[in-house]
């Protein structure tokens, strides 16, 4: 991922991960900006960025996550 804005950096920081290969790839800068400052409002992760490092899902960003 390229420079983080400041709320997925904000994301980050609180939770210890990035957002999902998928998230960083079909939403655009906006959507992934609203999502993680949602997320660190409620105080919870995103389950999907959270758990992508243990879910297989058969395609090749897989890869990322060995």
């Amino acid at each position: 991922m390229a420079e983080l804005s400041p709320s997925v950096q904000a994301y980050l920081d609180l939770f210890g991960h990035e957002p999902a290969a998928e998230a960083e790839k079909y939403l655009t800068p906006m959507e992934l900006d609203r999502q993680a400052q949602e997320a660190v409002g409620k105080g919870e992760p995103i389950p999907e960025w959270r758990d992508r490092a243990t879910t297989k899902t058969g395609t090749l960003l897989d890869n990322l996550y060995k």
